[in-house]
């Protein structure tokens, strides 16, 4: 297992070792970067162990595995971190989401597209991708690629950045998201570019918070691209419904708590409320109601639920910022719950979701995940501290 993270070279000096893609690949990059460079052409010379005398790190891409193979002992024995090309597992690091590491630097083709008999460029292609709920850690690795391919990202307000900082470093990057009112991209606009991109030739890469199809208007915007006929896929994500709740102690089934879940949705196309009928069916609906982007209407909840015959006894947990280092879970009643949250509540607190039923009784039985980083590293030693933090940042620096 390999911990993303990055790495300053400046001035460091770097061994490469053979002639491999990756090195050939590596070599201007690494220049660029201000690395200093210790260059073993096996054609020309054999490696030796000296080679690897006040070296920061090492890239191993000879021709000969047992080559590889010794450089990496050797270096690993003295403490230097090691890359191989032909066995990317067997080094000390390499790059997440990638199908090998010979691929890892390589530029992006510039071949010009396929003309059609109309002399027409054929479209490019969409990828509706899942950025789950916050934690990038959570990003699938097909999604991760998906990022890596395209020359255009498209993300929504809920996507973590992060994850386009990361995997997209060189494309284009648009952001269309809404925040509360508050959007430069009607999706009208959002359809409309993503359309534009695509008729261009472009990979385009659409991001979006959790799972596209759930109460993301991935169906919406796949429905537009197959109508104008342009290839397109779905990248499922991990969505909040089941990983805010899990990170904060709550699983949406149990055998002791319930059986059965529904997700909901207060906001409606056009801004339409939900009807009575609608409250009613919620109200005796599933043992557990998760409902999305509901933070600001808990009151509302509470009472249309309390009034359909769902029992003012039946706890509830809003949970906002999920999977996050911000992450915050207040616990109460569906008659208590607006008091509380009004109490312990700061004004920051990020995106919400509602979780509704006995499910969250297990949340002092659950507790796992702690976004309190100062408690975490009380008492914990330097290597655990370290890795903390890198987590936190992996998790929250651009939540």
């Amino acid at each position: 297992m390999h911990l993303p993270i990055h790495l300053s070279i400046r001035g460091r000096l770097c061994l490469l070792v053979g002639n491999g893609l990756l090195v050939q690949s590596l070599t201007p990059r690494l220049s660029n970067q201000g690395a200093q460079l210790r260059c073993v052409d096996l054609r020309q010379q054999p490696y030796r162990q000296k080679d690897l005398e006040n070296v920061f790190l090492v890239i191993a891409d000879a021709d000969d595995p047992a080559i590889n193979s010794q450089v990496t002992r050797e270096a690993r024995d003295a403490g230097i971190l090691v890359m191989r090309g032909d066995l990317p597992t067997d080094g000390d690091f390499t790059l997440p989401g990638l199908q090998s590491a010979a691929t890892a630097f390589s530029e992006p083709a510039t071949l010009s597209p396929a003309k059609s008999p109309q002399g027409d460029s054929p479209p490019g292609k969409v990828s509706l991708i899942g950025a789950g709920p916050g934690d990038p850690g959570l990003l699938t690795v097909k999604g991760a690629a998906c990022l890596q391919a395209a020359d255009v990202v498209l993300f929504d307000a809920i996507a973590n950045p992060l994850l386009v900082t990361r995997y997209a470093p060189n494309a284009e990057k648009i952001d269309v998201g809404k925040r509360k009112g508050n959007y430069k991209y009607s999706q009208e606009d959002i359809t409309r570019l993503m359309l534009d991109l695509a008729r261009q030739g472009r990979k385009v890469a659409r991001l979006k918070g959790g799972d596209p199809t759930i109460f993301g208007r991935g169906g919406e915007e796949a429905r537009a691209l197959f109508a104008a006929g342009i290839p397109f896929e779905i990248v499922p994500g991990v969505s909040c419904v089941a990983a805010a709740p899990a990170y904060a102690g709550i699983p949406i089934t149990d055998r002791e708590y319930g059986s059965s879940f529904g997700v909901y949705t207060i906001h409606k196309k056009n801004g339409a409320g939900l009807s009575g009928e609608q409250w009613q069916r919620m109200a005796g609906g599933p043992d557990t109601l998760i409902l999305l982007m509901g933070k600001s209407m808990l009151a509302t909840v509470a009472e249309k639920l309390v009034c359909q015959g769902r029992p003012a006894t039946t706890p509830v947990a809003l949970i906002t910022d999920g999977t996050t280092c911000r992450q915050k879970c207040f616990i109460g009643t569906l008659a208590s719950i607006v008091e509380k949250v009004e109490q312990e509540a700061d004004g920051n607190e990020g995106p919400g979701i509602i979780v509704i039923g006995e499910v969250v009784s297990a949340v002092p039985k659950m507790q796992w995940f702690h976004p309190n980083l100062q408690e975490e590293l009380a008492g914990a030693t330097e290597q655990e501290s370290a890795f903390a933090l890198l987590s936190r940042l992996m998790e929250g620096i651009a939540a």
